[in-house]
């Protein structure tokens, strides 16, 4: 089954996340920016939902629907799909330019 090639739309803003889009090796529309992977899944009913997945090292033409773990809410069709990809993308973007430092804390809470 041939597959249409991986794309990348970078911003150029920041240069990070680079945000980038293909087909999975079962056919779903995937994408990953940064460390987050996100697939359009599709339901028993017919409808779509955004599955998300973190760090997929390999390929994104490798990816399959075991790779997914998380469920975002209900998608419309492939440009609800990228809009979704593209508001997290500047969203870690808008993170990351906060400079916030992470500290780790052995306290435990009840």
């Amino acid at each position: 089954m041939a597959h249409a090639p991986a794309y990348s739309h970078a911003n150029f803003i920041s240069g990070f996340p680079e945000v980038e889009f293909g087909r999975g090796a079962d056919g779903l529309l995937v994408a990953r920016a940064g460390d987050t992977a996100f697939a359009m899944a599709p339901d028993r009913d017919g409808r779509h939902y955004l599955a998300t997945g973190w760090r997929i090292r390999r390929p994104i033409a490798e990816w399959t629907r075991s790779d997914f773990y998380g469920h975002c809410g209900e998608l419309a069709d492939e440009a609800a799909f990228r809009a979704k990809v593209e508001e997290n993308a500047g969203h870690s973007q808008e993170k990351r330019a906060l400079a916030r430092r992470e500290i780790r804390s052995t306290a435990n809470t009840p």
